[in-house]
């Protein structure tokens, strides 16, 4: 029942192919000896502690300070989006939150580690294999070519396999939609590459334009006092999951419910890891003053 559903609109279907989240068939056999909903809770909110607590161990890492690192932590704790999506409902793309923390973490010290995080990362949400493309952008400009190399293949790997090769096996039942449908607005970005720059622009001017939209968008930025909108590193890694923002067509002033930040909850690592990074940067004193000024 968590992986096969009844939809109205679609009849029956399973969630393994209008979503890749393979999450879902590990925490399926946990649920099958433990089914309540209870369970599912757990599940989720232990996964949202461990990637706080991870997120704790990289700003130590970072700033070799625990009073920063706890500083950062209860950023994170307290950051309202966090809470929303852990109360609100069970969603496999939460789990996307731990798995990009571990990615980050591990990537300085064990490039085996960070691409089976990463892995976890790919089959917590569709969205997630994109950003293969992107850490590896990244990590070339801090000069680990050959985890660039191996990011983008496992990546491009999973999102070719997934919408090209698996994805007529998975349809079921009376709905007809296969991963393509949800991965539409990036192949036809993709295919518009060139141009991809204008676009990308004239997108983000659009989105601009929709107060309900920016609302959201400055949600996700709060704790950070928009340093995030200044901050080159967020918008190279965390441009999939800002496309996926600005692709989102709502129209109610419910836009910024939880519901609707599961689909981007992936930005949540990635706007705290890089604003960490532009944070140390700073001398000491700054930085602690900074991340005071934060929380």
């Amino acid at each position: 029942d968590l992986i096969n559903i009844s939809s109205e609109n679609h009849g029956k279907l399973s969630t393994l192919f209008g979503h890749s989240s393979f999450i879902l068939i590990p925490i399926a056999l946990i649920y099958k000896f433990f089914s309540r909903p209870e369970t599912l809770v757990i599940i989720q909110s232990f996964s949202i502690a461990l990637a706080c607590y991870v997120f704790y161990l990289i700003a130590k890492d970072h700033f070799k300070d625990k009073i920063i690192a706890i500083i950062f932590l209860l950023c994170l704790i307290f950051y309202p989006q966090l809470t929303w999506i852990g109360l609100a409902d069970f969603r496999p793309e939460i789990f996307s939150i731990l798995f990009i923390f571990l990615t980050f973490y591990f990537i300085p010290k064990n490039p085996a580690y960070a691409l089976i995080s990463f892995f976890g990362a790919m089959i917590s949400s569709e969205l997630n294999p994109l950003y293969g493309v992107t850490l590896s952008v990244y990590l070339l400009f801090i000069k680990r070519k050959k985890l660039a190399i191996m990011f983008f293949m496992t990546g491009a790997s999973y999102f070719l396999l997934f919408t090209k090769v698996l994805s007529p096996f998975l349809s079921a039942g009376e709905d007809t939609r296969t991963l393509n449908d949800q991965y539409g607005y990036f192949q036809s970005l993709l295919k518009t590459f060139p141009s991809m720059g204008t676009g990308y622009l004239t997108k983000f001017i659009d989105f601009i334009k929709e107060p309900v939209k920016m609302e959201l968008f400055l949600r996700f930025l709060n704790p950070m006092f928009g340093i995030p909108l200044f901050n080159p590193i967020f918008w190279l890694i965390g441009m999939p999951g800002i496309f996926r923002l600005l692709a989102l067509n709502i129209h109610t002033r419910n836009f910024y419910e939880p519901t609707l930040i599961y689909y981007v909850s992936s930005l949540i690592p990635i706007i705290f890891f890089t604003t960490l990074l532009l944070i140390q940067k700073l001398g000491k004193k700054a930085r602690l003053l900074t991340v005071c000024i934060f929380f």
